[in-house]
Formats: structure tokens, C-alpha cells, sequence
């Protein structure tokens, strides 16, 4: 590709390479150079500031540059509405990246210690939050600024919902929940079932029935039973993938559980990652009364196979080997399908 950039510097197949390279290389002088190049071919293109402020972000380098490069892509986003822009996007499309950018801009704002600023951001947009990741930086900001306990409740929102910062939240939420003496633990996981039930019931959620052939696994449970997916074709399989980390996760366990009893016939399989801590897992199956329930650990990269969601993730498998139903987040009324 560079040889492309350097022997064919104004073709358009070396701006495809230039922004090949830009996520692939990783030498932060060769990436600004790619990215003073991309913006001489295209200056009217609002993606190339916007992914050069992200790669700051995601270094952590340069954030007040960063800051400035999602301003420009803001304003090249708007003038893309004007008559005589050479190039248009949609209204949705236009909506969900100004959300991502701001999203960004927050980010940012608190990394450099302008919780305030955060907030001035976030707020206005709370109604348009989908995943866990925005409310996980709202809590941030929140916490940072004072309001712990609203805090608290942004938190429990990322907790509930599937994203990169799942983690990050539920640790920051038990440690809030601890400092501010709200309740033991116990209370702190009703409060969680609590949320997850008032936001599934919101969602009113309807399965997207799928059929595409499920990733093949070999798992061996913590109990030495062989659960692979040769040996279970002809039998209808739940595949759940959950972290002793992940509020949600342990809620339902119990309910798999309980369901698997009542439905022999079909076979749920669970999957821990394989670096779990083996006394947290070991207390957490003690404390859920986990019995019976077939649990596996396996290599990260086996649920990432299947999604590239966070936790929790369950997946139906039909009896020829096709995953038919996924669902990403909270999933007992996923159970009601069979």
C-alpha cells in the first residue's frame, strides 16, 4: 500500500490505501502525514478529522487536537445539508454521528478533568443513549462533579446494557454503591433485576429470527461433561456467554437453570472466559445454588466467534447446527421462544 501512496500519489485507489493505512499503521508521525493527505484529496470529506480524533482518543495522546478535529468534522457534517455540497447524507445518517462524535467529545472532556463540560454534552443527548457505553461516561461525569447518586443510576444503566465499558461500569457502580453505604450487595443485585426488568418490558422485545451455521465449539464443563457442537446436532442448544463480573449475568443463571430442569429434551450450555478467577467462579456457583447448570470456561476468542458484543450473550441453536435466535444483554424472556 505504501508503494501505491508513493508510485500513484493522485489515484483514487492511494486514498483507499492512505485510509487503509491510517487505523493500520502505527507510527503517530505516518498517521497525522496520511491524515494531512487524505484531507488535501477530500477537504470537504467530515470522516477523516473525526477518525484521526479517534485514534488520538484511543491512544490518549493529543486530546485538545482531538477536540479541535471533532469540531471541524461537526461542521463539515452540517455543510454537507447545503444544496451545494458535493456530498449529502441522510438525516438518521447525520443524527447517529453527531451522537458518536459528541459521545467522543465527552469522552475526551473528561479525560481532561472537565467533568462540567461532560455533562454539558451528555445531557441534552440521554435520550437518544442505546448502549451501556454513553451512560458509562455520564456516570463519570456525574461522579466526578459531586452527584453520586445520579451517578449510581447512570451506572446502572451501562450495567444493564452490553458494551466495551460493561466492566468498567459494574466496577465503578459496586464501589459507589459500597462508599455511599446504600445496601449490601444483595440489595445492589435487586436493584440491577429491577432496571433490567423495566428496560426489557420498554423494549418490548421482539426476537429477529436468524439462520446462519453456529461457529463450531468443543467445551469441556466444570464438572468434566464434553459439550461440543458435532455431538449436539439433533438437539435444540442455549448458549450462554456470561462474566462473574456481570450483574445481569448473575441474575439469570438461576432461571437457566431452572430451565434446563424443566426442558431436558434441550441442552443450555454456559461459558465463562478462561481467565476467570477460579474462587470468584467457585463463589458465585456456591452463592447462585448453580447445581446443575453445565458450565464451561473457554478462550475469549470462541465467543467472539459468535459476537462481538460484550456480555451477556446467548445464542439458540437449532438441531441442524443454525444459530436461529441471538440476543445481546438480559435474555430470560429470550426463554419463552421454546
Amino acid at each position: 500500500m505504501w508503494e501505491l501512496v508513493d508510485k500513484y500519489p493522485t489515484s483514487r485507489e492511494a486514498n483507499f490505501a492512505r485510509n487503509q493505512l491510517l487505523f493500520e499503521v502505527t507510527d503517530p508521525a505516518q498517521r497525522e502525514k496520511l491524515y494531512q493527505q487524505l484531507r488535501e484529496k477530500d477537504p470537504d470529506n467530515p470522516f477523516h478529522p473525526w477518525n484521526m480524533a479517534s485514534i488520538y482518543v484511543r491512544a490518549n495522546q493529543k486530546l485538545p487536537e482531538a477536540l479541535t478535529l471533532l469540531d471541524l468534522a461537526d461542521k463539515l457534517f452540517e455543510a454537507s445539508r447545503n444544496k451545494q455540497a458535493k456530498i449529502h447524507y441522510s438525516e438518521p445518517t447525520l443524527k447517529d454521528v453527531r451522537l458518536k462524535i459528541a459521545i467522543t467529545r465527552s469522552e475526551i472532556l473528561i479525560r481532561l478533568g472537565k467533568p462540567g463540560d461532560a455533562l454539558s454534552v451528555l445531557h441534552p443527548l440521554k435520550p437518544q443513549f442505546t448502549s451501556g457505553s454513553p451512560y458509562c461516561l455520564l456516570g463519570q461525569a456525574l461522579e466526578d462533579t459531586g452527584d453520586k447518586r445520579a451517578a449510581i443510576d447512570a451506572y446502572l444503566e451501562s450495567v444493564v446494557r452490553p458494551s466495551k465499558d460493561q466492566q468498567q461500569a459494574n466496577a465503578r457502580l459496586e464501589a459507589l454503591w459500597t462508599s455511599e453505604k446504600l445496601g449490601s450487595e444483595r440489595e445492589l443485585q435487586r436493584r440491577v433485576a429491577a432496571r433490567l426488568v423495566q428496560n426489557f418490558t420498554t423494549a418490548d422485545y421482539v426476537p429477529r429470527v436468524l439462520a446462519h451455521p453456529a461457529p463450531d465449539f468443543d467445551l469441556t464443563t466444570l464438572g468434566g461433561e464434553r459439550v461440543s457442537s458435532s455431538q449436539l446436532r439433533g438437539k435444540k442448544v442455549i448458549l450462554d456467554f456470561w462474566s462473574v463480573w456481570c450483574a445481569p449475568c448473575l441474575w439469570e443463571l438461576k432461571a437457566l437453570q431452572d430451565f434446563q430442569e424443566k426442558h431436558p429434551e434441550l441442552v443450555v450450555a454456559t461459558v465463562v472466559d478462561a481467565e476467570t478467577d477460579t474462587k470468584r467462579l467457585e463463589t458465585v456457583i456456591r452463592n447462585r445454588e448453580l447445581t446443575s447448570l453445565r458450565i464451561s470456561k473457554a478462550a475469549s476468542k470462541l465467543r467472539e466467534k459468535f459476537c462481538k458484543g460484550g456480555v451477556r450473550d446467548t445464542f439458540i441453536i437449532d438441531e441442524k447446527g443454525f444459530v436461529r435466535i441471538e440476543h445481546l444483554g438480559s435474555s430470560s424472556r429470550c426463554l419463552a421462544l421454546f
